[in-house]
């Protein structure tokens, strides 16, 4: 039919890719390619492991680290404010060692003055271990110092928890600062007042 209206019948000419002296073919990867190609594979691999080893690393120390946690418990006579038992509550996977609890006065304003900036430690508070999702109380009995005061109004102490770390021999320290405010009833109620500061001196269990 293409004959018929005086047009060629061969088919057109594709155009030629080959490469000069290739013989139409094409070109082979060299052994310096796949080198190269290789080393992008090991150098992905070592990247994807790496992340993972980091991501895993993370995972695993945010799950080992140390959690206390410290809150108001109950109270051996609630028209008393240095009566309140305050829980500590071993959070942790693992136990610690040599608990010391501790009552850091911030403010404590009374009928009979104002005291602050000490520590007050019970020693029959501490305890040799306390097992993971265990509780032990702390104590803040200042009423033993301050005698005859009846009025309170101002109360603000910190609860530090000191204690050793088991196999690293490391001690920590956790704390939390709470405030006490007298009730209608003449009953007194600590509530938390944000986190603290433990002491800056080298801690120990002393």
């Amino acid at each position: 039919m293409l004959q018929e209206v005086g047009l060629d019948a061969k088919p057109p000419l594709q155009p030629n890719t080959s490469r000069a002296g290739t013989g139409g073919q094409s070109r082979p990867p060299t052994k310096r390619r796949r080198i190269l190609h290789l080393g992008k594979q090991a150098v992905k691999r070592i990247a994807i492991w790496t992340v993972a080893l980091v991501t895993l690393t993370g995972v695993g120390f945010w799950q080992l680290r140390p959690k206390i946690s410290i809150e108001p418990y109950a109270s051996l006579n609630p028209h008393v404010p240095f009566a309140q038992l305050f829980s500590i509550q071993n959070q942790s996977l693992y136990g610690i060692l040599d608990v010391s609890p501790r009552c850091g006065v911030n403010a404590v304003e009374s009928n009979v003055g104002l005291s602050g900036a000490f520590t007050f430690v019970n020693m029959a508070d501490a305890v040799a271990y306390l097992a993971p999702n265990t509780k032990t109380n702390a104590t803040c009995r200042l009423d033993t110092l301050l005698g005859t005061a009846r009025e309170y109004p101002r109360l603000s102490i910190d609860i530090w928890v000191v204690y050793k770390l088991p196999l690293l021999g490391i001690y920590r320290c956790d704390s939390a600062k709470f405030k006490g405010v007298k009730s209608a009833d003449g009953t007194f109620i600590w509530t938390y007042d944000g986190a603290s500061d433990c002491p800056a001196t080298p801690l120990s269990s002393n």
